[in-house]
């Protein structure tokens, strides 16, 4: 359940990145916003491929 719970708050992350970058007046808001929103994609990224990756412990 952890997973799932760290993917929504990144994903929450995320929104409020865009959020950021769309409202910011200053050069500094909207590049921090579009940093938070990349890396939250990639993080949820990360949890999607972590999660789906085959398992190769047989052997």
């Amino acid at each position: 359940m952890g997973p799932w719970i760290f993917g929504a708050v990144m994903g929450l992350l995320s929104l409020v990145g865009l959020f950021m970058a769309s409202y910011a007046t200053d050069p500094v808001f909207h590049g921090t916003g579009l940093g938070l929103f990349v890396f939250g994609v990639l993080v949820i990224g990360w949890l999607i491929r972590r999660g789906t990756a085959p398992r190769h412990d047989e052997g």
